[in-house]
């Protein structure tokens, strides 16, 4: 059970942990973890850890602080906007597009693995079921260091957010 964002505040934010810590002792729920937040949230929660983060991920916006954050926490990385909306300036871009070729994939199986490989957990949206069976085609493929170095250079930071972004809000 995930909290989905760090608003309306801190107080909100530390009776909210509350709650779902005590779920969790009680045995309602399994894991308890968040959604968009940033490191200062994190960092202000009382135990017990988060088991995951649910952010926005993918190579133009990496959010590289929060990361690091929770791999050094032992914090789960749920990647949402994988596929960046399906954005054509994003799917066409020429180094994604030239990924996809040379390993004769689409480019949202570029997204979806170079996701993988960074130890995310994915989130495609799609409701279309060839597009949820293609999502899956993953595991016959791996993208080499040059192409994970390529995709890395793409991160705009915040700018390239696709989607509510509220891992800064106070």
């Amino acid at each position: 059970m995930l909290i989905h964002a760090p608003r309306p505040g801190a107080a909100a934010r530390a009776v909210h942990w509350a709650a779902l810590a005590r779920a969790q002792a009680d045995g309602w729920v399994r894991d308890i973890g968040v959604s968009n937040f940033g490191v200062a949230h994190l960092r202000a929660l009382p135990g017990p850890t988060p088991a995951i983060n649910q952010i926005e991920l993918h190579p133009w916006c990496q959010q590289r602080e929060i990361v690091q954050y929770c791999r050094e926490h032992g914090i789960a990385l749920q990647a949402y906007c994988p596929l960046v909306r399906a954005d054509p300036k994003r799917l066409e871009d020429p180094v994604v597009v030239d990924i996809a070729k040379k390993h004769g994939k689409g480019a949202t199986h570029v997204l979806l693995r170079w996701s993988l490989q960074k130890g995310y957990i994915p989130l495609p949206k799609s409701v279309t079921p060839s597009r949820i069976r293609s999502n899956t085609e993953l595991y016959d493929f791996e993208l080499d260091a040059e192409d994970m170095e390529r995709l890395d250079a793409l991160d705009e930071g915040a700018a390239g957010a696709c989607s509510w972004n509220p891992v800064d809000t106070p």
